[in-house]
């Protein structure tokens, strides 16, 4: 969609915008949808994190997937390794261990199947309305505790893996379905709460911290601390249901506002695509492979997770169809993109 149609489109549906997902003003909007030109000398090196964390690649993108079991409850997603070996030729960098919530234990057998593979879990962790509320008063401390052993006991055995607790925190609460969504304060006493007590089991050598940004809402307030955080991350979909208000969007159109603000204002930490994904309709295909285009071309992004699945609750499917699995095989040929070795 050309620019000036694109304003006219917002301007025209602008009071129309705070439903289905949106909350926001106008001029967010506009903002949000605007391509932001940001150059950097490739390629970006991080400086390397303490421990054993997952380190971002001093070249290069590491690729994931999130494809939920047949069995959806599964607290992770059962044999998706094997299906991307049989789709794509390669097994994913990364794979998405499925939401849990407090206590949440480190996921045991499969994610022991992903290590010995080479591949590298990022683990979302969620709290309820009342864990939300009292885990900074030490009511949950025992399960946070023994969440934190077992994480020590993976890390020991596999190395570092990935951490994202309390996701798309930003969404605001007319919108979000998460007890933590637009609460700025709390959350930020909540993570630090949770970090603490990794650190003092030891727990921190291994769980790499990714904090995640809906990118259709404010970047700001939510950050938790330097110290606290190893990686951002960024959820970026291109819906049916956001495109009744925002138009059909790139993923450059979704992240590259962000992109720029967290390379400009955290420029030590590395950026990953915690979520990405876009309707299936025709044009899925093209849409994917301008989107893994526009990774390459932002060099501060270390890892890119597609989300290969039907979103029940938005009535949204962005699973990958074959032609689009063909389309991102194609692409994983150029070595940039990194997968399990």
């Amino acid at each position: 969609m050309a620019e000036t149609t694109r304003r006219n489109f917002l301007k025209n549906t602008a009071k129309a915008a705070v439903v289905a997902g949106a909350g926001l003003t106008l001029e967010e909007i506009l903002g949000g949808c605007a391509t932001i030109s940001f150059k950097e000398t490739a390629p970006v090196i991080y400086p390397p994190l303490k421990g054993h964390k997952v380190q971002p690649p001093n070249d290069g993108c590491l690729i994931g997937f999130f494809r939920p079991s047949a069995s959806f409850g599964q607290p992770v997603p059962y044999g998706c390794e094997d299906y991307y070996q049989d789709k794509l030729g390669q097994k994913p960098a990364i794979l998405v261990a499925l939401m849990q919530y407090l206590p949440y234990f480190f996921p045991g057998q499969v994610s022991e199947k992903w290590a010995k593979k080479g591949i590298t879990p990022i683990v979302y962790a969620g709290v309820d309305r009342p864990q939300f509320k009292s885990i900074p008063t030490g009511k949950y401390d025992d399960d946070l505790k023994q969440a934190a052993e077992g994480a020590v006991q993976y890390g020991q055995k596999h190395g570092g893996f990935f951490l994202n607790p309390m996701w798309e925190m930003n969404i605001t609460s007319q919108h979000s379905p998460y007890p933590y969504g637009d609460q700025a304060g709390q959350f930020k006493k909540v993570w630090k709460h949770i970090w603490q007590i990794f650190e003092e089991k030891g727990a921190n050598k291994y769980a790499t911290w990714v904090i995640e940004y809906h990118t259709d809402f404010s970047l700001q307030g939510y950050f938790p601390g330097e110290q606290q955080v190893d990686w951002i991350g960024l959820s970026a979909y291109n819906r049916t249901i956001h495109q009744r208000h925002y138009g059909y969007r790139s993923l450059e159109d979704l992240i590259s506002q962000p992109y720029h603000y967290f390379r400009t204002n955290y420029p030590n930490k590395p950026v990953m695509l915690a979520e990405f994904a876009t309707t299936v309709e025709q044009k899925q295909a093209e849409w994917v492979q301008k989107a893994y285009q526009s990774i390459k071309s932002k060099p501060g992004i270390k890892a890119a997770i597609y989300w290969d699945n039907k979103n029940w609750q938005l009535g949204d499917d962005h699973s990958l169809t074959t032609d689009s699995l063909e389309t991102v095989k194609e692409i994983l040929r150029d070595p940039y993109f990194i997968m399990a070795k």
